[in-house]
This record gives structure tokens, sequence and C-alpha cells, in this order.
């Protein structure tokens, strides 16, 4: 369906840009000025690129927050949170279109995580094939439906239905896959950022990946769990540079609520390495939390419903909400 193909274009689109600015900022240190980047790479090729010592309060915060322009969308707060905002949760400012807020998020700096960057690359498919008019209405800030990128509480929960899978044969092309890094991740890079990557499936044979820290052109399952081993094998990104509220709150979410155990555990992973045949006979960290796993990849997957969008594209733009809204 073209709606699939909207979607995967968008995300690779997103995916390569990204790729070729971490390429280009070392002679070219004005593309860290803009677009679309994950958090951990930012930081790691600024340090590289502009031999920064020191990171301002808005980086710092934004690498466990996330970042986007803030005339367009704002993160939401959260007083649970070391920085007063939950990570990677942004809500459409009012009085904005969310037409010209998706043009200001690839346009402006901004930092998002696996999840949201897939969310942005259906959003920008359902713009393309709904048309202006009826996104703007099913996704304004007043419509019970306001432009949200978020892991949690997104409308496109309306058109995205979890589905648990028995092997990788089931995934289709357009699905959104989880594969999980494994449980000392979190020990050597008490961050966080590669403890597990979202990714899409671009073709049915051989079945291709692709997702932030990936080719945009995609990986075998092989190459997605080789991403995960060399992220894990990286040097852990410097606590130093952070706020010391965020590094306090990972050590006690991550390592059973004891500030001091969780540094005294991070520091003894901070130079730990393994060779790859150690790494894929661990489990996923996933599957240790009690989710099905093969090897590193979740046994679940994100499916877009094609006919609820196929309807969605026949209404009405007056009647697009209350269908919307009869969606389960």
């Amino acid at each position: 369906m073209k709606f699939i193909a909207y979607f995967i274009s968008f995300l690779q689109k997103i995916v390569l840009d990204a790729n070729n600015r971490v390429d280009r900022a070392s002679s070219h240190p004005e593309s860290l000025n803009g677009g679309i980047w994950y958090g951990a790479e930012y930081y790691r090729t600024l340090l590289s690129a502009t031999r920064q010592n020191s990171i301002d309060e808005r980086l710092q915060n934004g690498f466990f927050q996330g970042l986007a322009p803030l005339e367009v969308i704002s993160p939401l707060k959260d007083e649970k949170s070391p920085t007063g905002y939950s990570p990677f949760t942004f809500l459409l400012n009012k009085g904005i279109p969310p037409s010209y807020a998706l043009s200001k998020i690839e346009e402006g700096l901004s930092f998002l995580d696996c999840s949201t960057v897939v969310m942005l690359g259906i959003y920008k498919a359902l713009f393309v094939f709904l048309g202006e008019e009826k996104f703007d209405t099913l996704f304004a800030s007043n419509s019970p439906f306001p432009f949200r990128l978020s892991a949690n509480a997104s409308p496109l929960s309306k058109i995205v239905v979890h589905k648990k899978i028995e092997s990788e044969d089931e995934v289709q092309i357009g699905d959104i896959c989880y594969f999980s890094n494994i449980k000392e991740y979190v020990a050597k890079h008490p961050l966080g950022e590669s403890r597990g990557d979202h990714v899409v499936c671009l073709s049915k044979s051989p079945k291709l990946y692709t997702g932030f820290g990936l080719p945009h052109l995609g990986v075998d399952k092989n190459g997605v769990e080789r991403q995960l081993f060399e992220c894990y094998n990286r040097d852990p990104l410097d606590l130093q540079y952070f706020n010391p509220k965020i590094t306090n709150y990972l050590h006690t979410h991550y390592f059973s609520g004891n500030i001091q155990k969780g540094k005294a555990l991070v520091s003894s992973f901070a130079n730990s390495s393994m060779y790859w045949d150690e790494f894929a006979k661990k489990p996923a960290r996933a599957e240790v939390l009690g989710h099905k796993c093969l090897e590193k990849m979740g046994l679940w997957i994100h499916r877009i419903d094609l006919d609820k969008i196929e309807k969605m594209s026949e209404c009405k733009k007056q009647k697009c909400i209350e269908l919307f809204t009869s969606f389960t």
C-alpha cells in the first residue's frame, strides 16, 4: 500500500540525514546546528568535532528528555523526572498547525529517540496520505487527539496494533520491531541510549530493518544485533557532562534504588568489553525482564492498521475526528 511506502521513505530520509550529519560534523561543524539527531550521537559528535569541555544545561537535559523546537512543540511536565519533564514526550503548542510543526521539527535542532522518530515517520506519511486540512483537523492542539510524540499515550495507538509473533517469518514490511541489548548494557552505559532499538522492516526477502544508528537501506536481523554489540563495546558517555540529578536518578532507577551501589556497579563495568560469541549467547535484557525474544529480537511487533487509514482517507474532513474516535 502507498501509505507504507510513504512511511518507509520518510523514515529512511530521516535516518540518512542523521547519518550524514554525523559523518560531516568533523569538517562542517555547522551541521550540529539543526536537524534530527539521536541524542547520544549528537553528544559524541559535538565533543569530537568541537573539542568542547562543557555542555550547556539545555543540551545536558536534552540527552535525557529529548529536544525539539519550542516554538511549535514542548516537552510534557513531569514532577517525578529529574529534569521536570517526561523523557521524549512532546505536545503540540496551542494554535500551531500540526503540519507546520512537522516541518519545524526537521529544520530545528531536535533530539529524538528510536521510537519517537518512528512515530514522526508515521505522522509524515499521514500528512501526505490524508492531506493538510484533514491532518491539521485531526491532530490540532484542541482536538481530542493532539499531535504528540511519545512512547506512551500517543494518538497513533489508535491505528498501530500490538501483536505477538512466534518467529521473524511473521514480520511484514512496515512492521515496527524491537531489538533489546543485553542486561549488562545499562551497567556500562547508565544513560541507556542503546539499551534497545525500535526498527522498521523494509523488505520481506531478505528481511531488512532500519532505524537510528543503522544504514538507511537496512540490515538483516544479525546486522541489528551486531550494531547493539558494537554499542555495548563503545566507551560509555562521560557522566561528568550531565546534570547530577539525571545521573543520580538513573543510578537509582536501574540499580535497586541505591545510588552508591549503582555508581559502584557502573564504575566496575566502565572498561568492560566482550567478544561477539559471548554477546550472542547472552539473553536479551527484555527476556530477562520477562518478555519472549528470539536472540535479541522481541517476539512482538507494532503493525499499522491499513484498513483504518484507508477509511480515514475516504471520510470527509468534518467526520475524521468522529471516525478516529470510533477506532479501538
